[in-house]
């Protein structure tokens, strides 16, 4: 595989490692507000920590083309 494709992939993982992270922290906090009773605000951040999990799912499919595109052997 070039190499500029290899930068491409390690970068493209790193999105997915911050998007990952981020719905975690909004997902911790959602939940620390859910417990003191701010609904509104719990809900809020998991539809934000779903976002991020989805993104991150689209990253990963944008590897699989990149893979894909390259073959098994990645030539």
């Amino acid at each position: 595989m070039p190499r500029d494709v290899l930068d491409l992939m390690r970068a493209l993982y790193g999105r997915i490692v911050s998007h990952e992270a981020q719905a975690a922290q909004a997902a911790r906090k959602a939940d620390a507000f859910e417990r003191d009773g701010r609904y509104g605000e719990a809900e809020l951040l998991r539809v934000l920590a779903r976002n991020h999990r989805i993104r991150a799912m689209e990253v990963r499919a944008h590897i699989g083309l990149i893979e894909m595109g390259f073959g098994p052997d990645g030539d």
